[in-house]
């Protein structure tokens, strides 16, 4: 009997993968001239296990203190427990500056730190085909090629941390 439950679980687990890694990637994701492909994980501290990846396409040069779009698919991890291997499309309003009040806080979760030697960048949008929207807030390093922070999302209510940066060229 064990040994037909491990069995079956490995099954289970091996279906998961393999419905998981046909599904979109970063790759996919459409990147035009102007644009860079950045990277990244993310974690929720509210959703048992929940984790998965971001990948988004930037302006190549960001704007400082300038609104700007960016195209994004979040997804989450075949192993996560929740939604394994689910992807998701949104298209964010974001802003980088060195002052943190241009941009805004999240709302229930605000950043009152410093900017840690670089800027402070705001990404906030809805995700296509859902009422779901998510804020992600954090720093962003001196040379605008990394960024680490908080997220928070409603419907469904979330909140996580996260880190991207932007893909060397190949």
């Amino acid at each position: 009997m064990k040994s037909l439950l491990t069995l079956t679980f490995a099954s289970l687990l091996a279906l998961v993968a393999s419905s998981c890694s046909s599904s979109s990637s970063s790759s996919d994701l459409p990147i035009a001239k102007n644009e860079a492909l950045w990277t990244g994980t993310w974690k929720s501290e509210q959703r048992l296990a929940a984790h998965g990846r971001i990948s988004a396409a930037f302006p190549k040069k960001p704007p400082i203190d300038q609104p700007f779009k960016v195209k994004a698919k979040i997804s989450y991890s075949p192993l996560s427990l929740y939604r394994p291997g689910h992807v998701k499309d949104g298209t964010f309003e974001a802003m980088i500056s060195k002052n943190r009040e241009l941009i805004g806080s999240n709302a229930q979760t605000p950043l009152t730190s410093p900017v840690k030697g670089g800027f402070a960048m705001k990404l906030k949008g809805n995700i296509a085909n859902s009422k779901q929207i998510i804020t992600y807030l954090g720093d962003l390093n001196p040379e605008l090629t990394a960024m680490e922070g908080e997220f928070e999302s409603d419907y469904p209510s979330n909140q996580g941390s996260f880190q991207i940066s932007k893909t060397a060229k190949k």
